[in-house]
């Protein structure tokens, strides 16, 4: 499917599932993660466990980073999975999960060389500046940076940001939409004009598994 773009050399891992248009740059790696409409990913992206909102911009060289235990003997994974070859390839003896599920929300801007944290929620409209470490959940239309990453202030005053919480404008095809882009506040009032006399509908595509088939990647419909 031609809406689905992506660079042949990406490396897919378990189950992928994700709704047309998306583009992934090359060199990414995708493990059962999702990735929504209008959303893309710069090169040399790793994903692992990730679920990924509409309208969604990744820099490049973004990675989820795998989790170790800190609260037993060790930090090694070799007492939670085989590790080692032969004959140091002893059975598991717990269970510790390193990689957990990742949000990343809608319209969020991840800057180059971000590195965030298994398990965190990256909320709609947020903006994580370049070469942060991002360890803590990040609110909605918050700015973060820094190593680790903190807090700097929010996209917009709160009322707008309730604004654009309620609109959800994400559900919506806004890319062919004739809108005053160049001011938020006409383009919401737009919007909302819109939603409301049902000009505008939400968008629902059909949502795709993406596989590796020999050297080519190949998109399969996801039954409901």
């Amino acid at each position: 499917m031609t809406a689905l773009q992506i660079d042949n050399s990406s490396r897919l891992m378990g189950r992928v599932v994700t709704e047309p248009p998306i583009k992934v740059f090359s060199k990414c790696t995708l493990n059962m993660s999702e990735l929504g409409a209008f959303s893309y990913l710069s090169p040399n992206c790793v994903m692992h466990h990730v679920r990924i909102g509409r309208y969604s911009s990744i820099g490049d060289n973004v990675q989820v980073l795998s989790a170790h235990p800190v609260d037993g003997l060790t930090t090694s994974p070799f007492p939670y999975q085989t590790f080692f070859r032969a004959p140091f390839d002893a059975a598991p003896r717990t269970q510790f999960s390193s990689l957990i599920q990742t949000t990343i929300g809608n319209d969020v801007w991840i800057g180059s060389g971000v590195r965030l944290k298994s398990g965190i929620t990256i909320g709609d409209g947020a903006i994580i500046g370049a070469g942060s470490v991002v360890t803590k959940d990040v609110a909605p239309y918050a700015i973060v940076g820094g190593v680790p990453a903190r807090f700097i202030r929010y996209r917009f005053p709160e009322e707008t940001i309730e604004k654009l919480i309620a609109l959800a404008w994400w559900q919506y095809d806004v890319v062919r939409l004739d809108l005053r882009w160049d001011s938020l506040e006409a383009t919401l009032e737009d919007l909302m004009d819109r939603i409301t006399s049902a000009a505008l509908t939400p968008y629902m595509p059909e949502r795709y598994v993406i596989y590796r088939d020999g050297d080519n990647i190949r998109a399969r419909r996801l039954e409901s």
